[in-house]
């Protein structure tokens, strides 16, 4: 019965500090995910403005063959590094309004140099052919400079915030944006507090603490790894269905990263714990030899 009783708050709180881990590495890993550095590290990584202007080269040249307009007209200004920055500002800007710094997202790259190649090709093209510059003229100048702005702003949206803002999906992450971090002190200021009711309730008794924090540390971790090793073996997120390459390298890119992450937290964690018990196991039986002799 004795041993029960002193055994139970030791298991209780061994069983809540496993929890309270998984939370704290959950958690950190989701934090990566609202840092500018990681989307900027992955846009390096992965060389997406260069992606994201050969799909423009490619769907550009295909339209001239049915407009006339030459590819290079239309992309005139929009090169991969232009498109590499706007991307960076895409992020910047989500980002913002999900932190709740700013009220809106509005990515408004500088598109002058398209619009003016744009008018000056279809100026020329009216000069050449005796066409009038009329309304409808007008008309379809404007509306050649939307679609170019749309196709070039949908290719530099690797991340493709632009349309989650627009479908109100960051207005809804919004809300709950703030609990992740809140979560993550909560939950990390919760697990030094049980492991030190841990150390507390083992006082003296030091391979004891080691074996009880140990075993925290290697369930927690290895339970995080079982789906986190599984995600990166089979490589579960190449088979998301998404047809433009900047885009899918993109979020394929960020789930991997993140992924991998998580997986690298979870390690730390099952080792500290397997060294802690190791630690435990060589106390105990220095503990016995000393016994003994």
């Amino acid at each position: 019965m004795r041993k029960i009783r002193r055994y139970l708050p030791n298991v209780l709180l061994t069983i809540l500090l496993v929890f309270s881990l998984m939370g704290t590495l959950l958690c950190g890993t989701a934090r990566l995910a609202l840092q500018e550095s990681t989307y900027r590290s992955l846009m390096k990584q992965y060389a997406l403005g260069e992606l994201s202007e050969e799909l423009l080269e490619k769907r550009f040249a295909q339209r001239a063959n049915t407009t006339g307009i030459p590819a290079e007209t239309a992309l005139t200004g929009a090169d991969s590094e232009a498109l590499t920055q706007w991307a960076q500002e895409s992020v910047t800007q989500a980002l913002s309004y999900l932190k709740g710094q700013q009220s809106q997202y509005a990515l408004e790259p500088d598109l002058s140099a398209s619009d003016a190649a744009l008018t000056a090709f279809f100026s020329d093209y009216a000069d050449e052919n005796g066409y009038e510059k009329d309304a409808a003229y007008d008309a379809k100048v404007a509306q050649t400079i939307s679609e170019t702005h749309e196709e070039i702003l949908s290719a530099a949206d690797c991340f493709k915030f632009r349309m989650l803002y627009e479908n109100g999906y960051l207005d809804t992450a919004r809300r709950y944006v703030p609990l992740i971090g809140q979560a993550f002190t909560g939950l990390l200021v919760l697990t030094l507090v049980l492991a030190a009711l841990l150390v507390l309730c083992n006082k003296g008794q030091l391979p004891l603490t080691l074996y009880w924090l140990g075993l925290a540390g290697l369930t927690a971790g290895g339970i995080l790894l079982v789906p986190g090793i599984y995600l990166a073996a089979t490589d579960y997120f190449a088979g998301f269905a998404v047809k433009d390459p900047q885009i899918f390298t993109a979020i394929v890119g960020l789930l991997r990263y993140l992924t991998d992450k998580l997986v690298n937290a979870a390690a730390d964690a099952a080792l500290l714990g397997m060294i802690s018990i190791i630690a435990f196991a060589v106390l105990v039986h220095v503990g016995k030899k000393k016994q003994n002799a």
